[in-house]
């Protein structure tokens, strides 16, 4: 190794631990803790120790130098308490110095991009420790309880679930009760994967957990364009629900309910997008050109026309918490329901039977239908037309029905409001998938 090579690793790991000492050093509540210059020097003698362990066999040095560094973490946590005269059972920074002195030996060791990580990783939570009190202390015991048992059944079923193909005639006695006819149409469907299905549901519901945690740390006064962001990741439909509903109390904030909720509507597409990425990409590159340029509409328009009100909308979002077990298995039932009435329907009415199952759905949820279309899709068993048709009739189908919504739940007035500006929406999809299918 180079001298250059060398300088390189020494600068990195002092990047490293300044890095975490000033995030050390933000807290103004402790004193006497180790800051920014004792994290630059302990990340260089771990960077130190890896040299001369690796380039000249120095096992001892290694050890000693980590000797010094426990040495030294015990002397300053029993110094701290006898100045402070108080005891003090959180060894956050102490351990903190023990982390900075690990990046440095990684960095050394060649291991870069963990010790990165690592310190990243530990500067991002320092520096987000009030939210994350504040949203420890918001969560719901109902919350935490649902969360442990969605993370015990995601961990402890997935891995066990067989990861192949199953065909609903092999299953016993079901023959014996339905006509032939229909049995042959049974027959068709052989896409059914255990794993891969719950695999979807842990998809989607890791979707909407990471969209409620960030609301739930950033608190409410974050405005208008963050909860729409925000909501349309986790449920645009709910979030239609939700402020029709509040509107009706709130006539006042009537744009800035529309404008939520269009907001919402145009990160649907991002979504679904991201969804059909994950199963058939080939397809996902071919829809890229409605799913991705439609939001910029919908945002350009909330943006310009709605700019100028500042009035907060989180405090009337009532979106259901997606740590829930319940949603995650409906929605596991509900695309499992729709792969087979989409074979089915295929069976008996070829493209079309799918068509109308695609507006069906969309009526309730665009991302059943749209994972169950990719996964159809990527094992040939729909062309690339039908599957941009399904997955577009959905998608309009859900936007033509949140329209709706805001009448029947908010009042004619928002309604008013709201279907133009869905109207722009869906007026830019559809040109757009013109242009795609032309």
């Amino acid at each position: 190794m180079s001298e250059i090579e060398l300088l390189l690793l020494f600068i990195i790991s002092s990047a490293l631990g300044g890095l975490i000492g000033v995030q050390v050093e933000r807290n103004e509540k402790r004193l006497f803790t180790p800051g920014i210059r004792t994290h630059i020097i302990v990340a260089l003698l771990g960077t130190l120790s890896a040299v001369l362990f690796t380039q000249f066999s120095m096992t001892y040095i290694v050890y000693a130098i980590f000797a010094s560094i426990i040495l030294f973490v015990m002397h300053e946590n029993i110094a701290k308490t006898k100045r402070l005269n108080i005891f003090e059972n959180s060894f956050l920074y102490e351990i903190l110095i023990v982390i900075s002195f690990i990046c440095g030996l990684l960095i050394g060791s060649g291991a870069t991009y963990i010790a990165v990580f690592i310190a990243v990783f530990i500067s991002i939570l320092l520096y987000t420790t009030p939210h994350l009190h504040n949203f420890s202390k918001n969560i719901s015991r109902e919350e935490i309880h649902s969360t442990l048992l969605f993370i015990c059944i995601s961990a402890i079923l997935l891995p066990i679930l067989p990861n192949k193909s199953y065909d609903l005639t092999q299953i016993k006695y079901i023959s014996s009760f339905l006509p032939e006819h229909f049995i042959e149409a049974l027959s068709t469907i052989s896409n059914l994967n255990p794993f891969i299905i719950w695999s979807l549901v842990v998809v989607i519901s890791a979707l909407s957990f990471t969209s409620y945690v960030t609301m739930k740390i950033l608190g409410e006064k974050k405005g208008l364009f963050l909860t729409g962001l925000l909501g349309g990741l986790v449920s645009s439909t709910a979030l239609t629900t939700s402020f029709s509903i509040s509107s009706k109390t709130n006539e006042r904030l009537n744009y800035l309910f529309a404008g939520g909720i269009i907001l919402a509507s145009s990160i649907m597409f991002f979504r679904v997008f991201v969804e059909i990425l994950i199963i058939a990409p080939n397809l996902a590159l071919i829809m890229a050109i409605p799913l991705l340029i439609t939001p910029f509409v919908g945002i350009g328009i909330v943006y310009f026309t709605f700019h100028n009100y500042r009035a907060n909308l989180e405090k009337h979002t009532n979106l259901k918490s997606p740590f829930r077990i319940r949603p995650a298995l409906i929605f596991g039932i509900l695309f499992t329901s729709i792969i087979i009435v989409s074979n089915i329907s295929l069976h008996y009415f070829s493209d079309m039977g799918l068509y109308i199952t695609a507006v069906l759905s969309g009526l309730v949820d665009v991302d059943a239908i749209t994972l169950s279309t990719a996964q159809l899709f990527r094992n040939g068993t729909i062309s690339e037309f039908a599957a941009i048709m399904t997955i577009s009739l959905a998608v309009i189908s859900n936007t033509i029905i949140k329209a709706l919504l805001t009448w029947f739940l908010g009042g004619f007035k928002l309604f008013k409001i709201a279907s133009i500006y869905f109207l722009g929406l869906l007026i830019s999809y559809i040109l757009l998938l013109i242009v795609v299918l032309i």
